[in-house]
């Protein structure tokens, strides 16, 4: 499915690609597994303990930019395969059965297919050692999704 953007998308997503391409070294973007709310993590490799004046306008314009998003239909993602900026309605089908060792339920989405754009960040467990700077808002504008209950 491919769905057109508006001007001010298109610049703000221009925009947040730059500001990630630009971010300084060494900090690493990470989504943490263990996070409650699947946040975006800006973190610092051990042995580069020293936060430098440059870590932090960095996190501060990104932030910033991420308090300018879009009004419209757009929304922004973290999920388990990246960072997404993404429009229209995502569909969940749920599927609730009985197996052999009692009740289960599998689901699937079609998120992917809403993608407009993505930023492939790491999803796991954050390495030893690594300390925690900031975390980024990753999960903005409003994104209904159709939930497709599916019988037994």
């Amino acid at each position: 499915m491919k769905t057109e953007l508006t001007e001010a998308e298109e610049q703000w997503i221009d925009e947040w690609l730059t500001l990630i391409n630009k971010m300084p070294q060494p900090l690493m973007l990470m989504i943490d597994a263990e996070s409650a709310d699947g946040s975006v993590g800006v973190y610092l490799p051990p042995g580069d303990a020293n936060r430098k004046a440059a870590h932090t306008r960095w996190i501060n314009r990104i932030n910033g930019h991420l308090g300018q998003f879009p009004e419209g239909d757009g929304w922004l993602l973290s999920n388990v395969d990246g960072w997404h900026f993404g429009k229209g309605n995502p569909t969940v089908v749920s599927s609730p059965s009985y197996g052999v060792n009692g009740a289960c339920s599998s689901h699937s989405d079609d998120y992917e297919d809403h993608y407009c754009q993505s930023v492939m960040i790491p999803y796991g467990q954050v390495p030893q050692g690594y300390e925690w700077l900031s975390d980024l808002d990753s999960n903005l504008g409003s994104r209904d999704t159709k939930l497709i209950i599916s019988g037994t």
